[in-house]
């Protein structure tokens, strides 16, 4: 059972969510992820959607708890919709993949459509490094259909670029598990088909950020 701290209890007190969502965080830096459970799940009954949503995250990857598709669903459910973007994305990622729920193109579309407008309502450049799973699987959504055209590939090398940004920095965060999806993003943005693109970014440092979420559009 977790014990309770005299500022965690005074955290509780005054609803602050926030303090004891960063428990959370620290524990799951440390790879305690029942004790990071347990703060995520105060915070959550405070209502902080970052909360939330994480609960969805560990009963879905079984941190800390045991596996649980339907309440890692409803938990994401509620997250995107107090406008979590990282639940939103995974709502999107598991409708398009039929991960714990029913295959649906459109909503998966629909979905991830709705976290990438998040962001871009995001005044801070930096905003989007938060992001780089979402980033990643779009990137990849992208590259995966049967006809792409230029202004997509454009697009999913931006995205990827995102990626990689976010990917470092967790790993400066000490958030080890990011490594392997770094050397992914990195082996992608290396491949052939981004090679004029490639030396385009380099050359202009004020290369333009395509925005538009066309690849999200039905066929």
């Amino acid at each position: 059972m977790l014990e309770l701290t005299k500022t965690d209890l005074l955290a509780i007190e005054n609803h602050d969510d926030e303090y004891l969502l960063n428990k959370g965080v620290d524990y799951y830096k440390e790879g305690d992820y029942k004790t990071s459970f347990e703060y995520y799940q105060i915070a959550a009954n405070l209502g902080n959607p970052i909360a939330i949503c994480n609960l969805g995250h560990y009963y879905y990857d079984g941190l800390g708890v045991e596996k649980n598709s339907s309440l890692s669903f409803g938990y994401l459910l509620m997250a995107a919709k107090m406008g979590d973007i990282h639940a939103t994305y995974l709502l999107g990622r598991f409708y398009k993949t039929g991960e714990i729920v029913e295959k649906d193109d459109e909503l998966g579309f629909y979905y991830l459509n709705s976290a990438l407008d998040m962001i871009d309502d995001s005044d801070d450049e930096y905003f989007a490094y938060q992001f780089p799973s979402l980033f990643h699987f779009v990137a990849s959504d992208i590259l995966s259909q049967e006809v792409v055209d230029d202004l997509d590939y454009y697009q999913a090398y931006d995205y990827l670029m995102n990626a990689k940004k976010g990917y470092e920095i967790r790993l400066l965060q000490g958030i080890d598990s990011a490594d392997d999806d770094l050397k992914e993003v990195e082996k992608l943005l290396e491949a052939e088909i981004f090679d004029e693109i490639r030396e385009e970014y380099q050359e202009d440092e004020n290369f333009e950020h395509h925005s538009c979420h066309c690849h999200c559009d039905e066929e």
